[in-house]
């Protein structure tokens, strides 16, 4: 400290260490025998979850932008999750960290399926996220929705100055309460067919944006695979 001023420095962490926990399960020799047997007369299903990223730069001085084709002509994510960040706080530092999303006065939200608007759209249009705001309300119900009780430790305050993001189901599934997860925990869910199309966004923030941001899409899908007795993938 230098004349009651606080000299800033810059620094950097570095990961030097990470360790890996397995778990090895046996199964019992009758379960596991009927298991072979099951798999010898026809092949065994298991579902899982994807995710694709897909992220834009937002120039400053922007107040609206349209994205056509999000995920390149590929099926239509079941849900989706839409946030933003500063374009300097890409690689994260210890003044603008990385993990810090926010509204930017975000006002619309429109999205498109293979031309079609989504009946969500109705809940984007001129939106104000202040605090205890209808928008700010119900976009963190949504949040809770998606994320189940892994977001336990997220307030509502704490979602509209950190955790920013919208959430959107996109499945033939209606939406599940907050006692389970739309994402992490695919067993508690019911799988919705796969759509193929595009995926349309126009955005739209209240005033022009003071720096350069980047939007993120992020696409969860419902997939599945097959496998035969000697554990390839046959679907």
């Amino acid at each position: 400290m230098k004349d009651g001023n606080v000299e800033l420095r810059k620094y950097k962490n570095s990961l030097t260490d990470a360790s890996l926990n397995l778990l090895l399960v046996t199964f019992e020799p009758r379960l596991r025998q009927r298991w072979l047997e099951s798999i010898g007369s026809s092949t065994l299903t298991r579902s899982f979850q994807a995710t694709k990223t897909v992220h834009f730069n937002i120039k400053a001085g922007t107040m609206n932008a349209r994205y056509t084709s999000i995920f390149s002509f590929s099926a239509i994510p079941a849900y989706l999750q839409i946030f933003f960040i500063l374009e300097r706080a890409h690689q994260g530092n210890y003044m603008t960290p990385r993990f810090s999303y926010k509204s930017y006065n975000l006002s619309s939200v429109q999205l498109f399926k293979s031309g079609n608007p989504l009946n969500s759209n109705q809940e984007t249009s001129d939106m104000k996220f202040s605090r205890g705001s209808y928008d700010h309300q119900y976009w963190y119900k949504q949040f809770l929705r998606f994320y189940g009780p892994n977001a336990i430790d997220i307030s509502s305050d704490s979602f509209l100055q950190d955790f920013f993001c919208l959430c959107f189901n996109q499945s033939n599934q209606t939406d599940i309460d907050g006692s389970q997860a739309v994402v992490l925990e695919p067993e508690n869910r019911v799988l919705s067919f796969v759509e193929g199309g595009t995926l349309d966004a126009i955005l739209e923030f209240r005033e022009p944006l003071k720096e350069n941001v980047m939007a993120f899409f992020v696409g969860y899908y419902d997939l599945t695979s097959s496998f035969d007795a000697d554990g390839l993938i046959v679907q």
